[in-house]
């Protein structure tokens, strides 16, 4: 067919290749990558034939592996039963049912669901609702966003303003989206003080109580999964939240990462004294197969709106797209019948002991962390020096792991791993032995 481009033998320079990748320069990076031609289950082809298992789940959003029959064969039901529906003008019986199976999830004083299409637009909702509610309210003054330092948002303009993790690489595209403020995150292992003296949220507090009337909401991602999964204390989020229902601060809770029984149960907020009053959703909403995403809207904003005739200045075509809703209802039914949480929780439990037990006494590895099925190795130099050769160790060790078959993800300080919530035991020993023996062989 001329339609068909044989990838073997593609020329991979910059005049041929035709694809420019996130994150790569225009000119380099595609000219290493695993040229992938087929999934199943845990496992990645590539055009070779050879086999990867991929403990990062494609993007952390592959939640029940490569073809899963249940999902294709919804998406399918529905691409031949009507491919497209506009919520613009029209509304149909599986938009409705994808937002009540995800509503489902959540408690009773979750009212809305407001269908996008990634993380990065339901980051992008949230922040035009907390400010729109706020003037329903005719407090105009508070429209102020606050974030977390080393979070991850998205890349659309509010999202990537929102993303503190990035702020050094933004030279160039601004401005950014104005009056965005990030606050300093107690994460515990982190902290110097030798008892705590709580000063991470004596330094927000006093920042609220200077400029509540001007803040209109605050996004917390609950476990910077990009940053490293670094977990955020469960009283710093609980207080932190306090204060801000105190001084009628909105919360949006960024579960795109951690939700859909990541961390075990459906949201990770669910493990912590929190009631947020927006939640940020996408990556496991439908296991990855199709773009989707949504905002979840709690009563008080919910009613806010319903008591009004303003209409809400927010969509793009595809949103609730009918195969991605359809994928949702699929995906949603899949972790409830195999009773996903639970294997996450023993999977995970398991996964992180038998790390730490092979791992704890390299001198190269600081320690292991996670919840539920989002671990991290962090590591660090012989002399716990940190810098680029740190960096280039990581990348390293990343390329063996490859090279031994094995997916894993990275970040700054370490190695993350999030395989796929339905994974089975020799699996997970597969995982670690090879980590295991990859560790073995180097030092930094």
């Amino acid at each position: 067919s001329t339609n068909t481009i044989n990838l073997r033998l593609l020329n991979m320079n910059k005049i041929s290749y035709p694809v420019w990748h996130p994150y790569m320069n225009i000119n380099s990076g595609y000219q290493k990558l695993i040229n992938i031609s087929e999934g199943k289950g845990m496992y990645l082809y590539d055009i070779n034939g050879k086999e990867f298992l991929d403990a990062t789940s494609g993007l952390w959003n592959v939640s029940l592996g490569y073809s899963n029959h249940a999902i294709t064969n919804s998406i399918a039901e529905q691409m031949y039963k009507l491919p497209y529906c506009s919520l613009f003008e029209y509304t149909n019986q599986t938009a409705i049912l994808a937002a009540q199976k995800i509503l489902s999830l959540f408690a009773p004083t979750y009212k809305k669901v407001f269908f996008t299409c990634s993380g990065s637009e339901s980051i992008e909702l949230a922040v035009k609702l907390m400010r729109k509610y706020w003037n329903l309210r005719k407090k105009d003054k508070k429209f102020t966003i606050l974030t977390l330092n080393n979070s991850y948002h998205g890349t659309y303009y509010a999202s990537l303003t929102a993303s503190a993790l990035e702020k050094d690489l933004l030279r160039g595209y601004g401005p950014m989206v104005p009056d965005f403020y990030s606050l300093q995150t107690g994460i515990c292992e982190e902290c110097e003080a030798e008892s705590c003296d709580h000063r991470c949220m004596s330094e927000i507090e006093n920042y609220v109580q200077k400029n509540y009337e001007s803040i209109a909401g605050i996004i917390i991602e609950p476990i910077l999964a990009s940053g490293g999964v670094k977990i955020p204390g469960g009283e710093f989020l609980e207080s932190l939240c306090k204060l801000c229902s105190m001084y009628e601060i909105v919360i949006t809770i960024d579960e795109v990462a951690t939700g859909f029984f990541r961390t075990g149960t459906a949201f990770y907020f669910q493990q912590l004294k929190i009631n947020p009053d927006l939640v940020c959703l996408s990556k496991g909403i439908n296991s990855g197969y199709l773009p989707q995403g949504a905002v979840v809207i709690g009563e008080s904003i919910a009613d806010e709106f319903s008591n009004t005739s303003d209409i809400l200045i927010h969509g793009s075509t595809q949103n609730g797209n009918l195969m991605s809703c359809a994928a949702t209802i699929a995906a949603i039914d899949e972790y409830v019948k195999n009773n996903i949480e639970e294997n996450v929780r023993v999977m995970g439990e398991y996964m992180k002991e038998q790390l730490f037990l092979r791992l704890s006494k390299h001198e190269n590895v600081k320690g292991v962390r996670g919840v539920g099925l989002m671990l991290a190795i962090e590591l660090m130099q012989r002399g716990n020096r940190r810098g680029e050769m740190l960096s280039r160790a990581i990348i390293e060790l990343q390329q063996m792991l490859l090279q031994k078959g094995l997916i894993v993800y990275r970040s700054d300080v370490g190695l993350t791993l999030l395989p796929m919530l339905n994974i089975e035991k020799g699996q997970a020993d597969y995982m670690i032995q090879t980590i295991f023996e990859v560790f073995s062989e180097i030092l930094i």
